[in-house]
């Protein structure tokens, strides 16, 4: 059984590449333009979905909430001083300033000071994930099958602890072999 060539000539060779340049110029172009809309102004408010949250203490003992946020054209980071009892999963209103927002750290995803940040919805859990969660009465153990089943936020902690255990890479090849990962 011989092989067959991806390209039949140098011609289809470099059309496709043709063809990838200007696909890559194209997205490019567009996200230029949707980051010269969030620069317009020196103030952007943005609703955004929280994808991790963690508390930091500066070295005088003040607590922070360090947010990781993400709507549908860019990812950001940004801090709150105050808690305002969200989760992960939650809706974010953030204004932040975008005065130093290049063009290259709005691609790779930047850190904005914000100028405030408000609940805008809570996330509404699954039925089926609460479900299976409230059959167990042990903490870590619900976050260990609501990441396992519905891949649901897992804390650093347990991360720490799957490492620790020995468990991740034959977690993983289970997974594998399951087709999950």
């Amino acid at each position: 059984m011989t092989s067959l060539p991806l390209f039949v000539s140098k011609k289809e060779l470099l059309y496709t590449l043709f063809a990838i340049v200007v696909l890559f110029c194209f997205s490019l172009f567009y996200e230029f333009y949707k980051y010269k809309q969030v620069t317009i102004y020196s103030l952007h408010v943005s609703t955004s979905k929280i994808v991790n949250m963690y508390n930091k203490t500066t070295k005088k003992g003040k607590t922070y909430t360090v947010y990781k946020l993400k709507n549908s054209d860019f990812s950001f980071t940004t801090v709150n001083w105050t808690d305002l009892h969200v989760k992960i999963g939650d809706e974010l209103e953030v204004c932040f300033f975008t005065k130093n927002l290049t063009f290259y750290k709005y691609l790779k995803g930047f850190y904005a000071s914000s100028k405030f940040i408000r609940l805008k919805s809570k996330n509404k859990t699954n039925a089926l994930v609460n479900f299976v969660q409230n059959q167990h009465e042990n903490v870590v153990t619900k976050e260990l099958y609501g990441a396992l089943f519905f891949a649901t936020h897992m804390s650093k902690n347990l991360r720490d602890d799957i490492a620790k255990w020995g468990i991740s890479d034959r977690l993983h090849s289970f997974l594998y072999n399951l087709h999950v990962v």
